[in-house]
């Protein structure tokens, strides 16, 4: 399921560090086109489903906030995540 960067709502202590960052910049086409094989295998991983609780108010993140900060440092507004 893909979920609105937007939708979640945390303040993130994390900030994607800037030379990480730029280093993605270059694979952004891809990312956007959905062609994650063109990426360095050690890129891969930040676009890997998020981990969310369902609760009754909304949804509580398990995993993923590091994730989120690096695809909002990239621009990006959705990202998959799973469910549970």
């Amino acid at each position: 399921m893909k979920i609105l960067i937007k939708s979640i709502r945390l303040k993130l202590s994390f900030q994607a560090p800037k030379e990480e960052v730029k280093r993605l910049w270059v694979y952004l086409p891809y990312i956007k086109a959905g062609k994650l094989e063109k990426i360095p295998a050690k890129y891969r991983g930040i676009f890997t489903p998020v981990l969310l609780k369902k609760l009754p108010v909304g949804y509580l993140m398990l995993d993923g906030h590091h994730r989120i900060a690096m695809i909002k440092a990239l621009g990006l507004s959705t990202i998959e995540a799973e469910i549970r």
